[in-house]
């Protein structure tokens, strides 16, 4: 059982996708030819350079449909910078919401932001680190993936917000590849989850258990990064072909883009090495990993997907797994009440799905 009765839901719409490399520039010429009372007046179109993406050194091929399509990642070149900018925006949207609240404390309140929210401004499309301090430092937080969370933590620790579940879009992070694979780095897309609390409930110093999760997300669409300068779906005769964006963009604003996973033979984040990290985030710092995409909050049966994921049926799958080998599954539950604890994943199915992306929608067959 509950304590609450009915859900509130509240989704953050906001594009996290990139910027058109060009835009069209209308010009109208007045011909007033042999006569001048006659005027006829010619509007031709060019292509040029988005203003928004002059100097970020952020451009790569987005496939959109079947033609590529050059575009840029936003963002400011300053990594803490960035991120604090994307924080005001998330505390933002989080206060509006907050003014449509139905102020009850039987009615749990859902924030869901898009996937993507949180994406650096590099030629990764990512915030890189290179160890897990720089993903969750602590009090010596001098990296944007902690800054991030931090914030986060900071908007959800408010009395106001014991009665609200956020899942706040998605962090896109990377880390050089050390080994000799064909591929320079290894990609994490991750959402931070919480279920907000009255901090006085917290003795002073200790770690919140069971209020901070972290849900990875697995499988990468062809649309989640864009693609190095000339790695489109049009290859003739073993090489790539070229995108003709060379001639309009300056010596200083070319395509630089590194690899784009979805292109490599995985075709998955590497999400495997949250496993390695998953005791510590979870004891220093209280993030439970939410490995199997179920999770119980105060009695309310959940599964949460981040895009994709959906589409490949993770959750559902999950649950169809685990009727096969007996119920030996177990998820994370968390209620005020008996705290954190692992339970078996619930016959009934879930009460709640929810689905975190920059695109993807509810798939009736997931």
């Amino acid at each position: 059982s509950s304590k609450y009765t009915t859900v509130q839901y509240f989704g953050f719409q906001i594009y996290t996708g990139g910027a058109p490399a060009f835009l069209d520039q209308q010009e109208m010429d007045d011909d007033h030819g042999n006569n001048n009372n006659n005027t006829n007046t010619n509007i031709t179109t060019r292509r040029v350079p988005n203003p928004e993406c002059h100097g970020l050194h952020s451009y790569g091929e987005a496939v959109l449909e079947v033609d590529p399509v050059l575009m840029c990642y936003l963002g400011h070149a300053d990594p803490m910078v960035d991120a604090e900018h994307r924080l005001r925006v998330m505390r933002r949207a989080v206060e509006r919401a907050y003014q449509q609240q139905q102020d009850d404390p039987s009615v749990l309140k859902i924030f869901v932001a898009p996937e993507f929210f949180f994406r650096g401004l590099s030629s990764s499309g990512s915030y890189e680190f290179t160890s897990l301090d720089q993903v969750y430092g602590g009090d010596d937080c001098d990296h944007p993936i902690c800054s991030i969370l931090k914030g986060l933590e900071d908007i959800v620790q408010d009395e106001r917000f014991q009665d609200w579940f956020f899942l706040f879009g998605t962090v896109i992070a990377s880390q050089t590849n050390a080994t000799e694979q064909d591929y320079n780095h290894l990609f994490y897309n991750f959402a931070p989850i919480y279920k907000g609390f009255d901090p006085k409930s917290v003795k002073n110093g200790a770690v919140p258990r069971g209020k901070r999760f972290l849900l990875p997300k697995r499988y990468v669409s062809d649309s989640d990064f864009l693609n190095e300068p000339f790695a489109t779906r049009k290859y003739t005769d073993g090489n790539w072909e070229r995108g003709g964006w060379e001639e309009l963009l300056d010596a200083e604003n070319q395509p630089n883009t590194t690899d784009n996973p979805f292109y490599k033979p995985r075709k998955r984040y590497d999400d495997h090495l949250f496993d390695n990290w998953k005791n510590s985030l979870k004891h220093d710092a209280g993030y439970t990993q939410i490995e199997y995409d179920w999770l119980v909050i105060d009695g309310i049966v959940m599964t949460l997907e981040v895009c994709f994921d959906h589409y490949k049926k993770t959750a559902l799958n999950t649950y169809l797994g685990d009727i096969v080998k007996g119920g030996t599954t177990r998820i994370p539950s968390s209620s005020d009440n008996r705290g954190l604890e692992y339970v078996p994943i619930p016959s009934t199915m879930a009460q709640i799905g929810l689905v975190s992306s920059a695109g993807m929608t509810i798939n009736a067959d997931s």
